[in-house]
């Protein structure tokens, strides 16, 4: 009777193990990551009278580096921009108001550090700098606008409607305001870095982006409480 009690009580251990190792294997998949996943690993800049050199910033685990770029006189599309580690660098359509003009540059699949540097030579050049992770490494440009000259205190650039989730919008803007005041840009985009025109030293500009979690139109504003001298761009990158 012994032996039988044993035996019963055996096969339940048994059953139950059996049971506990069965129900571990059982695994409810994790969700799809959001579309996209861009982040925005660090950013900086620079401004000077011939060249602007950022500081070093770190930006490991990046893949598409953009640099916002304004000038005085000439189009921001002509400037020399580079960066340390060395990467290609594209750039797209110029606007302009008067002598400020401002362009975005970037370069794809780019090769990046703990401490990288970005540079561009031009007149009394200005360059914001940013480095993001997540991004299409083989085509990720994907629109684009460019506004012709602002009046007042607002600055458009144009609609555009990116052409898939998740896609990563710069904004830009050149000013030949001394005098910024306050500046903010709307349709849920995050404002980056702002400098006033220096007469002698730099062009003005800013910088801000958007990471859209669903493809739609947008035109984002920006608006000052200072006025004259604004021309502001606009893309989007996969």
């Amino acid at each position: 009777m012994k032996k039988l009690i044993l035996l019963a009580i055996s096969c339940a251990v048994l059953h139950a193990q059996f049971v506990g190792v069965g129900s571990r294997k059982i695994m409810t998949p994790a969700p799809p990551p959001p579309p996209g996943g861009k982040v925005l690993i660090s950013h900086a800049f620079a401004a000077g009278t011939g060249t602007a050199t950022t500081s070093a910033i770190n930006c490991a685990g990046a893949n598409l580096a953009v640099m916002v770029i304004s000038d005085y006189g000439i189009l921001a599309t002509a400037d020399t921009p580079s960066s340390s580690p060395a990467n290609t660098w594209v750039a797209l359509g110029n606007s302009q108001n008067g002598a400020g003009n401002v362009a975005i540059w970037y370069a794809k699949n780019a090769t990046v550090n703990g401490s990288m540097t970005f540079h561009t030579l031009g007149n009394y050049p200005m360059a914001m700098a940013m480095c993001w992770s997540n991004a299409d490494t083989s085509a990720p440009f994907d629109q684009q606008a460019q506004s012709g000259a602002a009046t007042g205190t607002t600055c458009q650039a144009g609609s555009i409607t990116p052409g898939v989730d998740g896609e990563v919008i710069i904004a830009g803007f050149t000013t030949l305001q001394t005098s910024l005041g306050t500046v903010s840009l709307d349709s849920g985009f995050t404002k980056l870095d702002t400098n006033p025109f220096n007469s002698g030293t730099s062009i003005g500009g800013g910088d801000g982006y958007l990471i859209q979690p669903t493809a739609g139109a947008v035109n984002p504003q920006w608006t000052v409480s200072t006025e004259t001298g604004y021309a502001c761009t606009i893309a989007s990158f996969k």
